[in-house]
This record gives C-alpha cells, sequence and structure tokens, in this order.
C-alpha cells in the first residue's frame, strides 16, 4: 500500500512539473528553427519556409528583427533597420516583425509613411514568433541560415556597434558567427 501511495504521490508530482512548464521553451543556438506563420501588411499569412525561398526558389537566410511603433528603442534603430534591409535585401530575407497584439497593419503602414520608413513588415499578432525565440525585448533580431537553424539572437545594434549585420556578414561567408547571444543594453 505505502508502495502504491508513493507511485501515486511522485505521478502527481510530475504532472505538476510537467504542466508548470512554458508551453514553448527558448531555442537554442544551432537548433533548426521551426515553422511558423506570420502576415504581410497586405494580409497575406507567409510561412518561414516561404520566407527563406528567394525568387528562384533557392533557400537563403532570414533576418528577423521584433519591432513596433510604440517602441523607444526601435526609434533609435528605425534608420538602421532601414539602411540594412538597402543593403542586404537581395541577399537574406530581411523583415521586420511587429509581435504586438494590438498593432493593425493600417496603423503599421500609416507609421512607415509618417517617419518615411522603407522597411518590410510583418505582422505576428498571436505573438507565436517572439515564443519560439524567446524574445522579450524589442530590437532582439535574430539570423537564421540557408538551412533553417539558428545562428544568432540578440540585439540589433546600435552605431558604433553592430553584432547582427556581424552575423549576418558571417553567415553570408559561410562562417561561423563569433557572439552568437549578445547582452541587452540597460
Amino acid at each position: 500500500m505505502r508502495t502504491l501511495v508513493s507511485i501515486i504521490a511522485l505521478f502527481l508530482v510530475v504532472a505538476f512539473v510537467a504542466t508548470a512548464q512554458p508551453a514553448h521553451s527558448r531555442l537554442a543556438i544551432g537548433a533548426k528553427v521551426p515553422d511558423f506563420a506570420v502576415t504581410t501588411l497586405d494580409g497575406q499569412k507567409r510561412s518561414l519556409a516561404e520566407l527563406q525561398k528567394d525568387a528562384a526558389g533557392k533557400a537563403r537566410p532570414v533576418v528577423l528583427t521584433f519591432w513596433c511603433t510604440f517602441c523607444g528603442s526601435c526609434r533609435e534603430v528605425d534608420a538602421r533597420l532601414a539602411e540594412f534591409a538597402r543593403t542586404y535585401g537581395n541577399k537574406v530575407a530581411f523583415h521586420v516583425l511587429d509581435a504586438s497584439a494590438n498593432e493593425p497593419a493600417s496603423k503599421v503602414t500609416a507609421f512607415l509613411k509618417q517617419k518615411n520608413l522603407a522597411m518590410p513588415v510583418l505582422l505576428d499578432s498571436t505573438g507565436r514568433s517572439a515564443d519560439v525565440f524567446g524574445v522579450k525585448l524589442t530590437t532582439t533580431t535574430v539570423v537564421i541560415d540557408a538551412n533553417g537553424v539558428l545562428r544568432y539572437r540578440g540585439r540589433f545594434g546600435r552605431a558604433g556597434e553592430s553584432p547582427a549585420e556581424d552575423a549576418v556578414k558571417s553567415v553570408l561567408d559561410g562562417g561561423e558567427v563569433k557572439i552568437k547571444e549578445p547582452g541587452y543594453y540597460g
């Protein structure tokens, strides 16, 4: 009888611990990124697998920077994000990703026009993409290589330092990313 009570107690503890874990854990650097869906500003659904393919159907790296219209630190990097899009847009699938629940496409489009920002923005009002990568802060950038492997997660960077761009250059050159997860400011 004592053994049965111990087994039941152990089962209950294991069940509690298993259900107390978050539904999505933080994806490790070097892990294959699971597919997820986002929405373009004109309402079309796109999967990560679709984003990876260039016009010829060839796989390419994907760079996502989490961003939103009401974020103060995003304003510090908006111009650099737009410049990054111009510089690398033909080499990687670069997108700014708004994972806020309350940002409609019309608001984002108006904001981009008002600020004269030319950068591709995707929406994920479910926040699933942020969950996949364990992103808690805006201006977090992830770099996914052409094979779908997460190679970098961290700050986009400020004037004078650019860890995300350094990671992209390494991935494009087929090299190892030196700083895979730099810390954040503050």
